[in-house]
């Protein structure tokens, strides 16, 4: 019996289902939006390395003065800047940034909730030895935005404000 390949007879012969078989069919078009993104994501990987270096370059003087602490990047590795975050001294400051700086228009977010406090962490986990960083730690991180059209004077005004926040 010969059969067409990628007919419905053929899905039919390799035992996949109707639904499988739409999905086959779709397949071509999401392979070629896939491959779009794959395109242009060097693009935007540079814009936000771009934004990561300007943040850096502005709040580093917070960091040598105390104020803050500034993700660090080992030397061998370039990331795709992603994220861009820092460390306030504490949860309470960092509430405070964040409230001001959403007075100002940014919004940010803290990073990430410790697995071990999160609600399937607390069914399924347990936490070994006393928590002197993981919590902690995660209290002070507080991201800012970082994404490619954010623009340079953006990020600048960001900056700004977070000078701003600790000359009170």
């Amino acid at each position: 019996l010969a059969v067409e390949p990628g007919s419905r007879e053929a899905g039919q012969a390799l035992g996949r289902d109707r639904g499988q078989q739409d999905q086959d069919c779709r397949a071509p078009e999401a392979l070629r939006v896939h491959a779009r993104e794959l395109r242009v994501q060097p693009r935007v990987n540079e814009e936000r390395r771009q934004i990561r270096a300007i943040y850096q370059m502005e709040l580093e003087d917070l960091e040598k003065n105390g104020h803050i602490e500034l993700a660090v990047l080992p030397d061998q590795v370039q990331g795709n800047a992603h994220v861009f975050y820092l460390k306030c001294k504490n949860r309470g400051e960092r509430e405070k940034l964040i409230r001001y700086l959403s007075e100002n228009g940014v919004d940010t977010r803290f990073h990430y909730i410790p697995l071990h406090s999160a609600p399937a962490g607390l069914q399924f986990g347990r936490f070994s030895g006393e928590d002197r960083n993981t919590t902690p730690g995660s209290e002070r991180l507080l991201r800012l935005p970082i994404y490619a059209g954010l623009g340079a004077d953006s990020v600048l005004r960001i900056a700004a404000l977070i000078h701003g926040f600790y000359a009170h």
